[in-house]
């Protein structure tokens, strides 16, 4: 029998890697699933002798291992993926018994451990179940996106933790044994009822998912509405003050015809410099350059912004290597910081925002600060907010953030007084 357990435990060992490796989407070797299984399995193997619930804990601790080391998981993925496998499995084996419990009564022992046949029999059962309660959780996060806020994930981990202690303490103490028969029935209705429970658990998680990303694309859209707002009101007022600048050359063109006429040569000279003024005020340009015409753009087009709105803006710009992050990862991050920054400045009495884009040690740092209207403190301890949409708020400093994760930087941002400063890094990747 201590063959047929060890079989069966890898099994489950082949289980969770092939249940990890679907839902983290990694493209590693056969090789590397393998020594994973192999891993996984002969830990577990070592400690069948354990405690149902130190064993749970040892290989939901092994498997997030594994996935971190081997599979190169985020910690939070890591974490969720291996509670919920290891619940997933040790649950479904425990409902199965439990239910075979209830049916068998007190001839249930010998029937279990009467021979080997039996024995691997009833173990292939549960192992079945739990392969297929597996597959059915893979299927309904695999339907939505696997992305969301980290208090959602923490949130999810925990329940799934809860859930595997008490299956664990609960597979630990009870004994299938005759004293316990006429409880049997009780006890696989509250197994089934758990274990229900928690797959409800695995889809409302994945609805937040799902609603999750959906709010980051109405927030895209919406943030892509207001450039675009922004951007028709710029050239509005650009195409104005064309009209204005063109009707003054053609009078002033009238002037200088009459200067060099009457050889006023130094006068004519002067007009055209004045002229040619007029026409380079129409088209803003930035002192300082990146040398990333992408980067020049969106500062270039935020500084007209910040023109039309009355604020006051400021920039430090340094020349940059070759940048080989996605050019919509910068253009996202850059959007978002000073999107938030000039809807906070415009509110303050003294309107100002700033930028500063550097490269240091091989990030790509972005600094941006601003005043805003000076809010005492929440008691969470949250930065305060004047606006009316604080969640979307929130929601663009999340995906900055994420964004700057996703490219092995950091994202930080406080406020001080009526100031508010935030500091985005991310990699500049090697080729």
């Amino acid at each position: 029998m201590l063959i047929a357990d060890a079989v069966l435990i890898l099994l489950k060992s082949a289980m969770s890697a092939a249940f990890v490796r679907r839902l983290g989407g990694s493209g590693r070797s056969a090789a590397v699933y393998a020594a994973i299984i192999i891993l996984c399995g002969g830990i577990d193997i070592a400690a069948a002798a354990l405690p149902l619930w130190a064993g749970c804990i040892i290989s939901a601790m092994v498997l997030f291992l594994m996935c971190i080391a081997f599979l190169k998981m985020k910690p939070y993925s890591a974490l969720s993926a291996s509670l919920t496998c290891i619940y997933i499995l040790t649950a479904a084996e425990l409902t199965v018994n439990c239910l075979l419990f209830a049916i068998m009564r007190g001839d249930y022992p010998a029937a279990v451990n009467g021979s080997l046949f039996n024995h691997a029999l009833y173990g292939l059962v549960g192992a079945a179940a739990g392969g297929g309660l597996l597959y059915l959780v893979w299927y309904i996060l695999s339907q939505q996106p696997q992305e969301s806020y980290d208090g959602a994930w923490r949130h999810y981990s925990f329940v799934m933790a809860v859930f595997l202690v008490i299956t664990a303490v609960f597979g630990s103490l009870f004994g299938f044994d005759g004293s316990n028969a006429d409880i049997a029935p009780i006890i696989a209705a509250a197994a089934v009822l758990t274990l229900s429970m928690s797959i409800a658990v695995v889809n409302f998680f994945a609805e937040i998912c799902a609603a999750y990303a959906r709010e980051k694309q109405l927030h895209r859209l919406r943030s892509d509405y207001c450039s675009v707002r922004e951007q028709l009101e710029v050239q509005f007022r650009t195409s104005q003050r064309l009209r204005k600048v063109r009707h003054d050359i053609k009078n002033h063109l009238i002037g200088v015809k009459a200067l060099i006429d009457s050889g006023e040569y130094a006068q004519a000279r002067e007009l055209l410099r004045e002229i040619s003024d007029a026409a380079d005020s129409l088209r803003p340009a930035l002192t300082q350059s990146t040398g990333n015409s992408l980067i020049d753009a969106v500062i270039t087009y935020k500084a007209a912004v910040c023109e039309m709105r009355g604020i006051t803006f400021e920039y430090s710009l340094e020349q940059l290597p070759e940048i080989r992050i996605e050019l919509s990862d910068i253009s996202s991050v850059i959007s978002n910081l000073l999107d938030n920054a000039l809807e906070a400045a415009e509110k303050a009495e003294e309107p100002y925002a700033s930028i500063r884009v550097f490269m240091y040690k091989d990030y790509l740092t972005i600094i941006v600060k601003n005043r805003f209207l000076y809010l005492p403190e929440a008691p969470d301890g949250k930065i305060p907010t004047a606006k009316k949409d604080s969640e979307n708020h929130g929601l663009g400093m999340a995906i900055v953030s994420e964004i700057c994760e996703r490219n092995g930087g950091v994202f930080r941002y406080g406020a001080k007084g009526a100031w508010f400063n935030a500091s985005a890094m991310m990699k500049n990747r090697q080729r």
